[in-house]
């Protein structure tokens, strides 16, 4: 069990919302706070050591249900230490989706429900996040390709099952170099060594669009060879995942961050300007 200390110490106070036709109690236990009781709407503590505690929150429900809940906890130096939880029915499944101005789902995006997950989970595809959560009110942080951070305060209700979190204006990817609408021919390394030919739809010294063929999208981070010639070899490069069109379809595309050597940068730059010259 992770645990973080500070010095000091501080109290903390346990709020539960909920509906006494539906729940009939709960039980707190926090082992390393030596904490294991039932506990009320309002229950406090005095003079705890300070740091962040995982426990679990059992609730008893009127059908004779027991739901046990994960949580966390933090009692900071002289503090009150106010945690809110909402004692409902079984947690249900629902869709988080970070998306822009139209609507559309910002792939790779990073999501983390705060006091619940311990990692952030990136967003793969359209669809979004599935979780199971129980109705009430949730903090929800998103990091955005761009590694901006936003944090959007979430209702999770019984009637509602998709939630989209609308990030401000449309998002684009940022690019560092407009990109030349040229057919090269590339291959793409799948998650079990094989490579992919294709060919990309433009391309830029810093990245590219490609045909995606097949490779299941499980992984943001990839190689690719692009047949230029700057060199007796194809180049080969790592490269980030950024986005993914039509997963699945028969038009998919893929979007890619080039992680090219300042040399390799250069000289397919100055190639890439050559060959556009010539058009």
């Amino acid at each position: 069990m992770k645990t973080m200390k500070w010095e000091g110490v501080g109290s903390l106070t346990i709020l539960l919302d909920f509906d006494l036709y539906k729940v009939q109690g709960a039980h707190l236990c926090i082992p390393m706070l030596g904490i294991d009781q039932d506990v009320g709407h309002l229950t406090q503590f005095e003079t705890l050591p300070t740091g962040a505690f995982e426990g679990t929150l059992t609730t008893f429900l009127t059908n004779g249900q027991e739901l046990t809940q994960s949580i966390k906890i933090k009692v900071i130096p002289n503090q009150g230490n106010l945690h809110k939880y909402s004692l409902t029915g079984p947690p249900q499944e629902v869709i988080i989706r970070p998306v822009d101005s139209r609507d559309e789902a910002i792939l790779f995006a990073e999501v983390k429900i705060e006091e619940l997950d311990m990692n952030f989970r990136p967003v793969r595809d359209d669809k979004g996040l599935a979780y199971k959560l129980r109705p009430g009110d949730y903090r929800i942080k998103v990091v955005l390709p761009n590694l901006r951070v936003k944090t959007f305060p979430l209702k999770v209700t019984e009637d509602v099952h998709i939630y989209s979190l609308q990030v401000e204006g449309r998002h684009k990817e940022t690019r560092r170099e407009s990109r030349i609408q040229l057919a090269v021919p590339v291959a793409y390394q799948t998650g079990d060594g094989k490579w992919v030919s294709t060919q990309t739809v433009n391309i830029s010294s810093t990245g590219l669009c490609l045909v995606k063929k097949q490779w299941k999208l499980d992984d943001e981070n990839m190689k690719v060879r692009l047949f230029v010639p700057i060199s007796g070899e194809p180049l080969e490069c790592p490269t980030s995942v950024r986005w993914v069109r039509d997963e699945g379809g028969p038009a998919s595309e893929m979007g890619l961050e080039l992680r090219l050597t300042s040399a390799n940068k250069s000289a397919l730059k100055k190639w890439l300007s050559e060959n556009t010259q010539k058009k």
